[in-house]
């Protein structure tokens, strides 16, 4: 791996107060690192002192070959990346020595040992953006008898390399006409329940690739087709889908799972796997095959992608 740059964003007590910070996890155990708390003494709590790498961008993977007896190299392809490797600098600054420590033992808590790659947001300018890292290592000066500390350094691992924005969630049913006029036509008109087109809606904002999270419920009893309308890439499961059950399609990892637990991969007749691209809008048609009993659903889940 080639030598990594060192980009940061550094706190500032005077101009930094609210303009950024980190969280890392997510509900109540979640803890949040405060951009104008990076200089110790700023107020009370987790301070973000620096945060590098997290705007740049991750080693190439591509080896260049040079040309033996000619100017230059031969073309490597389309360039992929690593994962991003990111630290983040804080501090703590607490009322008495016993407080200090708690603290860090509760960041070493967070981080140790998660069942899932945990979550870390920025909010910076420009809005949020978040990875899932694992890996983490923590590195803690001694606090030498005070209730403060600087430069505790928490260093992340990105396995995704691409900063995610905000999540947007969209739900259909299968498409169904609308209740239409009755004639003789009365006064105020009557135009019926509306129709549904049976298919959700993404726009990646951001300039990355994304992927797409979509589940399906029952029931269906052949199962269920699923296409990308701009590019006619078709996902379908030729399976009966009970009325409890619960298909989650991961696009990133071409991955189908029953109920969480069990792989449906051996019932896909199709898997032409589909993604959104930077600036495109991504259409999914929701099918279902055979006979419908309840009432079958799509949710797709989605975040804007940046380099």
């Amino acid at each position: 791996m080639g030598p990594l740059r060192r980009q940061g964003v550094r706190g500032n007590r005077r101009s930094l107060m609210s303009a950024y910070d980190l969280t890392l996890g997510t509900g109540q155990s979640a803890i949040r690192f405060d951009g104008g708390a990076g200089i110790v003494g700023a107020r009370h709590g987790w301070g973000l002192q620096n945060l590098t790498d997290w705007m740049s961008l991750s080693d190439a993977k591509n080896d260049v070959n040079e040309r033996a007896l000619q100017h230059g190299a031969f073309d490597p392809g389309q360039t992929t990346r690593q994962s991003a490797l990111i630290t983040a600098t804080v501090a703590y600054v607490g009322s008495t020595v016993a407080e200090l420590e708690q603290a860090i033992y509760a960041l070493n808590g967070l981080t140790a040992e998660p069942a899932a790659p945990l979550r870390a947001t920025f909010r910076g300018a420009a809005g949020e953006t978040h990875r899932d890292m694992t890996n983490i290592e923590i590195t803690v000066p001694s606090h030498r008898g005070r209730s403060r500390l600087s430069d505790i350094t928490i260093d992340m691992t990105a396995i995704d390399p691409r900063a995610y924005g905000a999540e947007s969630t969209n739900s259909t049913g299968m498409a169904a006409h609308g209740g239409g006029l009755r004639f003789p036509l009365t006064f105020p008109v009557n135009f019926g329940t509306p129709g549904t087109d049976g298919r959700v809606r993404f726009t990646n904002t951001g300039t990355a690739t994304t992927y797409l999270t979509l589940v399906v419920t029952g029931g269906m009893s052949q199962g269920f087709s699923l296409k990308r309308v701009e590019t006619g890439q078709t996902i379908t499961i030729s399976r009966p889908i009970n009325m409890d059950d619960t298909v989650t399609l991961e696009t990133y990892y071409g991955t189908v799972l029953l109920n969480n637990q069990s792989s449906l991969s051996g019932f896909l007749t199709e898997y032409d796997w589909f993604q959104c691209p930077p600036g495109e809008t991504c259409t999914v048609q929701f099918t279902p095959l055979g006979t419908v009993t309840g009432t079958p659903t799509l949710t797709m889940t989605a975040s804007p992608a940046w380099w």
